[in-house]
């Protein structure tokens, strides 16, 4: 099965997507013009970017317990991850920090230290996820296993903020795009999940992935 994470994108939070585009097309059988639902094409935009920006938050976490759970010690963890957890210990405050590290407490400063990062996570285009998964994750490039280009998915993001910042006054998305837009999120988080699972893979001694691929 897959990640935890695209499960909760796909069962709860991308139907509600699907519900907007229902009620856009009971409200306008056959598809006669706009019928003044841009409110609805407009709200299925901002949610299904919030669900998309959810998922990457969540899969971030998700991807750093199985990392930590399979590393015995620090030394199975890969260098730049090792240099980024001695890093948040080194400029902490407290002159007693380096004792968080001792026996797995390493574990969760790592860990605490994904949490954070991800909940900063505020504008999901590509640069920002891929800055995250890299301290996260030590995982670049994701997007060369996109079946989509990044410019998709930067286009579809800068829509939504459109709508956050001038509400009515955005540009009208029409139904036709909500649904390509949808199609895009979905294949990207398909891809993004089994990337991830195949980068956790690689960098452990486990030898299997975490969940299976689509």
């Amino acid at each position: 099965m897959p990640s935890n994470s695209r499960k909760l994108f796909k069962n709860k939070l991308l139907p509600d997507v699907g519900a907007l585009l229902e009620s856009h097309r009971v409200l306008n059988p056959g598809g006669r013009g706009r019928r003044a639902l841009g409110h609805i094409t407009r709200s299925g935009v901002v949610m299904l970017c919030a669900a998309w920006e959810l998922y990457i938050e969540e899969v971030a976490v998700e991807a750093a317990d199985h990392i930590a759970a399979r590393a015995e010690t620090p030394d199975d963890l890969p260098l730049r991850l090792r240099q980024k957890i001695s890093r948040v210990v080194r400029n902490h405050k407290n002159e007693v920090a380096p004792l968080l590290l001792c026996g797995v407490g390493w574990k969760n400063v790592y860990k605490n230290r994904v949490a954070k990062l991800s909940e900063s996570l505020n504008t999901p285009k590509f640069g920002n996820i891929d800055e995250l998964f890299s301290k996260c994750l030590d995982f670049s490039g994701v997007n060369s296993s996109w079946r989509h280009d990044k410019s998709e998915l930067n286009a579809f993001v800068s829509i939504r903020g459109e709508i956050a910042h001038r509400g009515a006054d955005a540009r009208y998305v029409k139904v036709r795009d909500l649904r390509t837009y949808k199609n895009i999120i979905d294949d990207l988080v398909k891809d993004t999940d089994d990337a991830i699972s195949a980068h956790i893979r690689d960098i452990t001694s486990v030898g299997t992935l975490p969940w299976r691929r689509t």
